[in-house]
């Protein structure tokens, strides 16, 4: 779901939205795929109801009405499985040219998850085809791979391949040319 608690003044761009929007849904409709290029061997996507439920269950009085609000609208929350059926959680973070707020917030996630939960939980951003700098290792799909982060965090990465971005451009085009502007 789109944050729109960290938007800044007068929202996203339309096109920043529906690429946000398309980001998202390839997240969760690859969620399987998601789970391999952490290093897991399967994964769940977490509802919003699965997070008010770990919310409510866990002493989480010392959080801000916004630090809630941002931790239920998180891009993706995934229940994780090792080989071993070890259940740990996994915060992503869509952050299409590796911004140091992205990179943060899944940073407070993942802490939260862990917090919520007492499992294990790993904090990754979701880049896309502009993010500066690609490691290796990323465009040869050799996951997982890990950013070098300024506190010394692991943070993931994984790239977005962005299918439905040109869609969604297009279907933008084609309601600016119906509503004649």
């Amino acid at each position: 779901m789109i944050d729109r608690y960290d938007l800044p003044e007068g929202g996203r761009h339309q096109i920043t939205y529906l690429r946000y929007y398309s980001a998202q849904e390839e997240l969760r409709d690859f969620v399987s795929l998601v789970a391999l290029d952490l290093g897991y061997d399967k994964g769940r996507a977490l509802s919003v109801d699965d997070l008010i439920a770990m919310f409510k269950a866990a002493d989480a009085s010392d959080l801000s009405r916004d630090s809630r609000r941002r931790f239920w609208h998180m891009d993706l929350a995934l229940e994780v499985a090792d080989s071993n059926g070890e259940i740990n959680y996994a915060a992503i973070t869509i952050a299409f040219n590796g911004e140091q707020y992205a990179i943060d917030r899944a940073i407070t996630n993942a802490r939260l998850l862990e917090q919520f939960t007492g499992r294990s939980a790993i904090a990754a951003i979701a880049v896309g085809r502009d993010y500066p700098d690609l490691p290796e290792a990323a465009q040869s799909y050799e996951y997982p791979v890990l950013l070098d982060t300024a506190g010394g965090e692991q943070v993931y990465l994984l790239q977005l391949l962005e299918r439905n971005m040109e869609r969604a451009m297009t279907d933008l085009r084609y309601e600016r040319e119906q509503s004649g502007y």
